[in-house]
């Protein structure tokens, strides 16, 4: 079943566009990765999915529904976004910042209640969390962070939540355990995520689908063994690469070559 759709969009910030005719769908419970070099169009796509910026002409829909004339506070309700980084002023503990997530569902005088505690345990025990609630955001290691506000996307019970280069800043362990732990969300959750990243070896490793954006266009979209390929890869970095398949799992791998390139030594 498809839930996310976006038609023909078109984006400009001035007078050069940062996106072209960009099209794709994303189903239920699906895994999606966009990727592609820095400015591409992948964040602004993002944005466009939030609402945050509306296309210059085209249209988002989800769950058959176009964003266009939601309000804020409805599309809160079915889409959260996890950022790269997340800072707060105040010294709030990760059980604090994850109800945060009930905001969209709370009225503006209401005060949290027992459903709505019970659906923050649930959130913090899926992201392993828990144990962290009473602890400050801001004394919280990278990954746990991430891990809270990954809990807090899912305190708002959303049908899509959008990642940013989640694991920007993460080291190598807790990279995959943060890109795992979306994967099985989408499968145990039936929760819908569109991450953008620049690592593709993780992203062939976890997504579902991926989506190559060069230049604000698609220039490929498919399942990793469609889209990751030397050619493609060769074109829209400029860069020599080597791509093999993973005996353990026969999704493709990409490895850095010298060859070609004038490496200081």
């Amino acid at each position: 079943m498809t839930l996310v759709n976006v038609n023909n969009v078109w984006f400009r910030y001035g007078i050069e566009w940062v996106l072209e005719d960009v099209s794709f769908s994303v189903g239920e419970g699906e895994f999606f990765g966009i990727i592609g070099p820095n400015g591409s169009g992948k964040t602004t796509l993002l944005r466009i999915i939030d609402g945050i910026l509306k296309p210059n002409e085209g249209s988002v829909a989800i769950d058959g529904t176009g964003t266009a004339g939601m309000k804020r506070s409805d599309l809160a309700r079915v889409v959260a976004v996890v950022p790269q980084e997340t800072q707060y002023v105040f010294p709030f503990t990760a059980g604090e910042i994850v109800m945060m997530g009930r905001s969209p569902h709370l009225g503006l005088l209401s005060f949290e209640g027992a459903n709505d505690f019970g659906i923050v345990e649930k959130a913090m025990r899926a992201t392993d969390t828990l144990p962290l609630a009473a602890r400050n955001f801001d004394e919280l290691s990278g990954g746990e962070r991430q891990r809270v506000i990954i809990a807090r996307a899912l305190a708002q019970e959303p049908k899509v939540i959008l990642l940013d280069e989640p694991t920007a800043h993460l080291d190598l362990r807790h990279q995959i355990a943060l890109t795992a732990l979306m994967r099985s969300l989408c499968r145990e959750r039936n929760v819908t995520a569109i991450a953008v990243t620049h690592d593709i070896n993780l992203a062939s490793l976890f997504c579902d689908r991926l989506m190559f954006l060069d230049g604000g266009k698609v220039r490929a979209l498919g399942p990793p063994r469609e889209v990751v390929t030397e050619t493609v890869l060769r074109e829209v970095y400029g860069v020599p690469v080597h791509v093999d398949v993973d005996i353990a799992t026969g999704l493709p791998r990409v490895m850095l070559t010298a060859r070609g390139l004038e490496v200081p030594r």
